[in-house]
């Protein structure tokens, strides 16, 4: 049976992990994948363990949040159109258009608001 570990020591092994990649980071010139930082981090709490399942659950986890949660610009339209599944654009802080890029990015009231030069009045 595995130990546990309660929330407060996973974000200290978290913040740990963090700052060991930092320096790093700054030494090497390298960055480390999310899924080595949850495996150190797991590993901080279980030396013995493995956690590679668990490593990826988590990593994969974070990108899906990170994925939901990043604004891009108006002017990076063809990336994407290139990498996302699923977009939504706002306009005056309120969403205007929802789906996929190439439905939303033709939605009239998206061209109007990021795409289209104003009318001289």
């Amino acid at each position: 049976q595995r130990p546990g570990a309660d929330f407060d020591a996973f974000v200290a092994a978290l913040l740990a992990t963090s700052q060991e990649i930092s320096r790093v980071r700054a030494r090497d010139c390298v960055e480390v994948p999310s899924r080595e930082r949850f495996r150190r981090t797991l590993a901080r709490l279980d030396p013995g363990g493995r956690h590679e399942d668990t490593a990826l659950a988590l990593s994969r986890a974070h990108m899906a949040h990170l994925a939901q949660q990043t604004e891009l610009p108006a002017g990076h339209g063809e990336l994407l159109r290139a990498v996302a599944e699923t977009v939504a654009v706002m306009d005056a802080g309120k969403v205007i258009a929802e789906g996929p890029p190439s439905v939303v990015f033709d939605d009239p009231a998206v061209r109007a608001a990021y795409f289209e030069a104003p009318r001289a009045a």
